[in-house]
């Protein structure tokens, strides 16, 4: 019995009695390809050993022109099972489509196309994934009609080539029909790689961003304990706070040389500050309100807050304060800013004193719902000095029951 290698062409002599009735895999002693040979019985029942190992074969056609040989050549990788199928879209010369199934077609429409070379398929099918409920019926015609798109692709190229050479029918136009064929064998690959890689990076990115967040963070509260060191420096030879960072160069030079982070002082009175830090990049702002050292992180989105923690804006907040105590019919001498409480994570009450011509009053300010509540009778007095000597949690209760009770709102709660 003659064979043939299909790869490199090589024919070999084998004893046929030797082949059992359930064939065996020859391997070829020229380029070591393997491929499979069956006994003749069982070669004439199998249209694939007929394309695949018999030359006597090769001009065995379809009815449509290229040989069964020729359609395996191009087909690559289970030609087999192809063209059982191609036999049912083309009988007695009649071309027809025909129900099949293809499961790889189904499942990954734009992967199978782009493995068998259907790139304006893989291309149509890849758009159409991005319409789920559209793409879920798709996946149905991919999968009916996958089959008969391959092989009217496989056909029309090979009849293509034939019409091109001459010899087509020949050996010599093997390597030829496997270059036009065949299939893209790095998409397997590919296509495995991407979910793997996807679970990585949705494990890997999102650690890395908050790694990279906290390390800014410890960055800027390192830069407002440096701040706050100074401070109490400062407070030791002067005996008073600091009021600005042009103070803080008396004690510590290098405090401010940080490109990315600009702090400077809210305010400072005998006994309280408030320094700012803000992330230029990211536009982060913390507070540190002294000498008890609490930090706190501005989380707010609202405008009036967040530019309410630099001194430029609480100056003007200031002037607007101003404004809207003399809109209310109230002469005043000076508005002066004496700390930010705060309430929760999205509210802060800015705390003013007010200088009337014969007393002081307050007024209590929640710039992000400009909502305020103002101490403007001399009687209030002793209320608002009993609230100067309230611990922090103390002076929250305190103004979130006022706030309450004169101004008709209630604060979220952290």
């Amino acid at each position: 019995m003659r064979i043939k290698c299909m790869k490199c062409l090589k024919e070999y002599e084998v004893d046929e009695s030797r082949i059992p009735a359930s064939g065996t895999i020859a391997n070829c002693k020229i380029c070591g390809n393997k491929f499979r040979i069956l006994p003749t019985i069982q070669a004439k029942e199998s249209p694939v050993n007929l394309a695949q190992n018999s030359h006597d074969h090769n001009e065995t056609n379809f009815p449509i022109g290229p040989s069964k040989l020729n359609f395996a050549h191009f087909v690559g990788p289970n030609a087999s099972t192809y063209l059982s199928k191609f036999q049912k879209f083309n009988k007695n010369g009649d071309e027809s489509f025909s129900l099949s199934w293809h499961w790889p077609a189904f499942f990954v429409p734009p992967a199978w196309f782009l493995y068998r070379k259907l790139y304006l398929w893989s291309f149509f099918a890849f758009l159409v994934s991005f319409l789920p409920v559209v793409n879920l019926l798709v996946r149905f015609v991919w999968g009916v009609t996958a089959n008969f798109i391959y092989y009217k692709k496989v056909k029309n190229r090979l009849l293509d080539l034939k019409l091109n050479y001459t010899n087509f029918e020949s050996e010599k136009i093997t390597p030829l029909v496997r270059k036009a064929g065949g299939v893209n064998q790095w998409v397997p690959y590919t296509f495995a790689i991407i979910p793997i890689v996807g679970i990585v990076l949705a494990v890997a990115v999102p650690n890395f961003i908050a790694y990279q967040n906290k390390q800014k963070i410890i960055s800027i509260e390192s830069v407002l304990l440096k701040a706050a060191a100074t401070q109490s420096s400062y407070y030791e030879v002067q005996g008073k706070y600091a009021i600005s960072i042009a103070d803080f160069a008396k004690i510590n030079k290098k405090l401010n040389k940080n490109e990315n982070i600009e702090i400077e002082v809210l305010m400072a009175n005998h006994d309280k500050y408030i320094i700012a830090a803000n992330s230029k990049r990211e536009g982060t702002k913390f507070l540190l309100i002294g000498p008890e050292r609490i930090i706190k992180r501005i989380v707010s989105d609202n405008s009036n807050v967040t530019k309410a923690f630099s001194r430029k804006e609480l100056n003007k907040s200031q002037t607007d304060v101003y404004g809207i105590i003399k809109s209310l019919g109230y002469e005043i001498n000076d508005v002066e800013p004496i700390g930010i409480l705060f309430i929760s994570d999205n509210n802060v009450v800015i705390c003013f004193k007010i200088l009337f011509d014969d007393f002081e009053g307050a007024f209590f300010w929640a710039p992000e719902v400009n909502r305020y509540v103002i101490y403007n009778e001399p009687d209030d007095m002793p209320h608002f000095n009993n609230f100067l000597k309230m611990d922090i949690q103390e002076k929250i209760n305190y103004v979130k029951n006022d706030f309450k009770k004169y101004a008709s709102y209630e604060f979220s709660v952290n």
